[in-house]
């Protein structure tokens, strides 16, 4: 409100303008975020925003990011959070691999398995 009130105090219009540093998983920001943010930007011509990755650690405070999408809670800074959505994860195999080798039909079962997935040490 304080923001609207100064730019209706000093003539300014609506227009969004700036640099805006959004920082996003990798997953998230490829295949939601950045087909998503062409349509903003058109809407707002001298609005420029940058798409970074965010690794495990990351700070606002050094200007990394403006804005964070992260996977768990943040725990420090005086920053203001809220839920996008539910995060759920799920394991897929191709037609010809499941044909080949079968489904597990428990969790102890995917040992004689061949997985792809994240680097461990990597994983938050």
């Amino acid at each position: 409100d304080m923001i609207a009130a100064r730019a209706t105090i000093a003539g300014e219009g609506d227009d969004v303008s700036g640099t805006v540093r959004i920082g996003a998983p990798d997953g998230f920001g490829v295949a939601f975020l950045a087909k998503r943010l062409g349509e903003l930007t058109a809407l707002h011509r001298e609005l420029t925003i940058q798409l970074v990755p965010v690794p495990r650690s990351f700070s606002l405070s050094r200007r990394e990011a403006d804005i964070a999408i992260t996977v768990e809670r943040p725990t420090e800074g005086r920053l203001v959070a809220g839920k996008l959505v539910d995060y759920t994860l799920g394991l897929f195999a191709s037609r010809a691999y499941a044909e080949a080798n079968g489904l597990p039909a428990t969790a102890a079962e995917l040992g004689r398995h061949t997985l792809i997935g994240y680097v461990p040490d990597l994983i938050v």
